[in-house]
């Protein structure tokens, strides 16, 4: 059991190294970033202030050794949503969007001439 968390506790920190270093290429960080991130971690910290708990109980229940450990996890997280959806807009053009976009708003006009009657 050891080993296996070991290993596959390794290939995590390895994999989050690895992506923070080419997303962090990608999306410099910036101060719009930062201010996102920031309203996170202090979201995350009144829930959990609001329950009886501390910061460092917060920090120490989910494993970061300090605050800042949470804010680097945080802004990798932002980083890889920035991708992901980079990822989905070159999935998807403009005109299958329309036309998803087009058979919903017929459904939905369907559907309220059903209601009407």
């Amino acid at each position: 059991l050891y080993e296996n968390m070991k290993n596959y506790y390794s290939v995590n920190i390895l994999l989050n190294e690895i992506d923070d270093i080419i997303l962090s290429k990608k999306y410099p960080e910036t101060d719009e970033m930062n201010k996102e991130v920031k309203d996170t971690a202090d979201s995350y910290f009144a829930y959990y202030e609001s329950s009886g708990s501390t910061r460092e109980e917060f920090l120490s229940y989910y494993g970061f050794a300090s605050e800042a450990d949470f804010i680097e996890s945080l802004k990798l997280d932002h980083r890889r949503n920035l991708y992901y959806e980079d990822y989905v807009e070159e999935l998807i053009t403009d005109k299958e969007i329309d036309e998803v976009s087009a058979k919903i708003i017929k459904k939905l006009e369907l559907i309220g001439a059903e209601l009407r009657k």
